[in-house]
């Protein structure tokens, strides 16, 4: 078979294999044929300069490494990515406090599923005796691109539930443009110790002066 058909054969086989064409045809439509098939590299024979061939096929093989330990470090990602969502109370959400991601672990936390969840505003599962105050410096903290770290009081979702407490990190989000998104929060379950807090402090006022 000739180098095109070759080529078409190979990518059938292999979409993303790096493929240099050498030919001896340079006719607009062999060059058309050889894009529309994705060859890496186009050749007219004969070769002048075999140095230079030589570092074309180096800068190639480069690429082919790259791209594998991009593949790589994806596939450890992905390992991660899946240990924070089982494991890690995590919730991400846009510049207007709407929820665009929560992990697996914090949904069955709050009692929720993806559906009820995705596209709500955070203030959808807090608790609404909490002092305005605290949310009011947690935006202002956000909004001027700092890190906020405090205590919430929230309910489960719907109120299917006992209100729960926790402490929250919540950190702004940037694009690759150094953009900013949204807001990440990681989030930690402290209603049992801020259960023995109440206990302990009902007691102490109970003790007779």
């Amino acid at each position: 078979m000739d180098g095109i058909l070759m080529c078409k054969k190979i990518k059938e086989m292999k979409k993303d294999q790096i493929v240099v064409l050498l030919s001896a045809y340079d006719t607009r439509e062999h060059l058309k044929e050889a894009i529309n098939l994705g060859v890496d590299r186009f050749i007219v024979k004969p070769i002048i300069d075999a140095y230079e061939f030589i570092a074309l096929l180096e800068s190639l093989s480069q690429k082919v490494m790259r791209e594998f330990e991009y593949k790589e470090k994806d596939y450890v990602l992905q390992q991660k990515n899946k240990i924070i969502d089982e494991h890690v109370f995590m919730a991400v959400a846009d510049l207007s406090g709407n929820v665009i991601e929560i992990s697996s672990a914090y949904l069955d936390f709050i009692g929720s599923t993806e559906e009820e969840t995705i596209g709500k505003e955070h203030s959808t599962f807090r608790n609404k005796n909490i002092n305005d105050e605290v949310i009011k410096n947690l935006w202002k903290t956000i909004e001027a691109d700092k890190t906020w770290t405090g205590e919430l009081k929230d309910i489960k979702f719907n109120g299917r539930g006992k209100d729960y407490w926790i402490k929250v990190k919540i950190n702004p989000l940037y694009n690759i443009n150094d953009i900013k998104i949204g807001y990440t929060a990681i989030v930690q379950d402290i209603t049992n110790a801020k259960r023995l807090e109440s206990c302990s402090v009902a007691k102490l006022t109970d003790i007779p002066r």
